[in-house]
């Protein structure tokens, strides 16, 4: 399979996980990605002034005789969104520094997702909570997508937040089960049936070997 490298306004709009159709560019527009990436998260932008300054000092761009000897990377552009793959997305509101805003930029926790621009009210209370947001719109002449509040976790830096933010990140189900399926399951003393030709192999370590996504965990492998 052949990668193509798509940046900044080539991407026209398209969010990672959206299906796109491409358009190759000519090989005099190939590009190479940047040796310096930019950091986004909002916990990044608290680094050290001094240290940053230093290392932009030490940090120099790639001279372009050198660069037109390194392999360029064939290099395109998005020209159609065939299919929006949008959802809700976990992070941090970056609050407007105008007092009386009420348009402000969420920073999502997946890196590879723009920030998106949303309308409230309660900017006190969310800028010091994990959020979610979903996104409504990117009109044409927007910089970033347009979006709304969907819900607060809660408290950053508290770590059942942080865990839940990675499961729904992940789009992990961890919901509390139904009083239906607990209802399935045996008694607190219940013991396993281990008479022949039935071998207790709890000993060991072994490993679920089922596919990605299954729910029916009964596969599983060991080896030595």
């Amino acid at each position: 399979m052949t990668s193509w490298f798509i940046q900044g306004t080539n991407c026209n709009r398209a969010i990672d996980g959206d299906i796109v159709a491409v358009q190759l560019l000519p090989e005099n527009q190939w590009t190479l990605p940047e040796k310096k990436v930019c950091l986004r998260d909002v916990e990044d932008m608290e680094l050290d002034s001094a240290d940053f300054d230093a290392e932009e000092e030490t940090d120099e761009e790639v001279p372009k005789a050198k660069r037109a000897k390194l392999t360029l990377i064939p290099t395109a552009k998005v020209v159609g969104i065939m299919k929006r793959n949008w959802r809700p997305y976990c992070g941090i509101l970056m609050r407007s520094q105008l007092k009386s805003a009420r348009r402000h930029l969420f920073c999502p926790s997946d890196r590879l997702i723009p920030r998106i621009r949303i309308e409230t009210e309660q900017a006190d209370i969310l800028e010091s909570q994990r959020i979610v947001v979903s996104i409504d719109q990117w009109p044409r002449d927007s910089k970033y997508p347009l979006g709304h509040y969907v819900r607060a976790l809660g408290k950053i830096g508290d770590q059942e937040i942080e865990n839940e933010v990675l499961l729904l990140e992940h789009d992990i189900p961890h919901a509390p089960f139904s009083d239906a399926v607990l209802e399935c399951l045996p008694g607190e003393n219940w013991k396993p049936d281990l008479q022949p030709p039935r071998v207790d192999l709890r000993h060991l370590t072994i490993c679920s070997v089922d596919p990605l996504g299954c729910t029916d965990i009964d596969d599983a492998l060991h080896c030595r």
